[in-house]
C-alpha cells in the first residue's frame, strides 16, 4: 500500500483473486469509530499460443495438447470452445486432459485449420478469455503395400506405392537385411513397378523381408521425413 492514510491510497502488486482493504477511522480517542471494507478482484485471463502439427501419412493420428505452450498459472477452473472445426476427417475433443485428436482422410493433402478459446470460468467478475489459432498440415506421403509374390505376372506381384499424386517425384531405395542395395529408383512409376527383382530385370530376390526408405519431393525439395519399413517378398505357391 502506497500512502494508506490518504483517501486516495495506492495498492500495487495484488494477488490473483480478491484482494480486500479494511479501512478504520479514529477520532479523538475512539480508535475504531468506523471501519470499511474494499475488495478488489484481480481478474487473471488465460494467454494462448498458436499451435502447428504435422501428418506424415493419412492413416496417423494428430494428438493435439494445445495448452501446453500456453499460459494458464493461477487459473483453477478453465472451460475450452472452438470454432471452425475441420468437416473433413475425424475430429475429436477429448475433455480428461483437455486435447483435440484429428485424423485425416485417406487421400487428403493439404492444412486443416480451427480456432479454441480459453476462458476463466473462476472470474468474479467478468470472464476473461483467450484465443489461438490451430492449423494441421497433412503431408500424406507415399506408402508401399506391405509385399509381393515373387513370379506373379499378376497385381499381387508389383510393389504399389499409394499416394504418388501431388508430388514431383518418389524416390525408393530397398536393401536387404545386411543393408546390401537391391533396388533403387529416383522417380517411382507404379505403371513400371518392382517385381521384387535385384536392380531393374535382375534375377528375382529369395523371399523374406526387405527394407526400404521412401522420399517425396515438391520441386526438388523433400517433403516432411523419408517413410521407411519392411516389405514382404513371398514365394509363389504351385497350382
Amino acid at each position: 500500500m502506497q500512502n494508506p492514510n490518504s483517501p486516495n491510497a495506492t495498492a500495487q502488486n495484488l494477488g490473483t483473486g480478491a484482494n480486500r482493504f479494511v479501512w478504520r477511522i479514529a477520532i479523538g480517542r475512539c480508535i475504531q469509530a468506523a471501519a470499511d471494507t474494499v475488495t478488489v478482484f484481480l481478474e487473471k485471463a488465460p494467454q494462448l499460443a498458436d499451435d502447428k502439427y504435422t501428418i506424415e501419412r493419412s492413416q496417423d493420428i494428430a494428438a493435439m495438447n494445445i495448452l501446453l505452450n500456453d499460459n494458464l498459472a493461477g487459473l483453477q477452473d478453465t472451460t475450452i470452445t472452438w470454432s471452425g472445426a475441420p468437416t473433413m476427417g475425424n475430429f475429436e475433443f477429448i475433455p480428461g486432459n483437455k486435447s483435440f485428436r484429428y485424423t485425416a482422410e485417406a487421400d487428403f493433402k493439404g492444412v486443416i485449420e480451427f480456432k479454441y478459446t480459453v476462458c476463466n470460468e473462476a472470474s468474479q467478475c467478468a470472464t476473461p478469455c483467450d484465443s489461438a489459432n490451430v492449423s494441421v498440415e497433412i503431408f500424406n506421403l507415399p506408402k508401399p503395400t506391405e509385399g509381393l509374390v515373387l513370379e506373379d505376372a499378376g497385381p499381387n506381384g508389383t510393389l504399389q506405392i499409394r499416394g504418388l499424386q501431388g508430388y514431383s517425384r518418389v524416390d525408393i531405395v530397398i536393401t536387404n537385411r545386411w543393408g546390401d542395395l537391391v533396388y533403387k529408383n529416383s522417380s517411382y512409376d507404379n505403371a513400371a513397378p518392382w517385381r521384387g527383382q535385384a536392380g531393374d530385370n535382375g534375377p528375382y530376390l529369395p523371399p523374406g523381408a526387405y527394407y526400404y526408405v521412401i522420399r517425396a519431393y515438391d520441386n526438388e525439395s523433400l517433403v516432411g521425413k523419408p517413410q521407411t519399413g519392411a516389405i514382404y517378398l513371398f514365394k509363389k505357391e504351385n497350382p
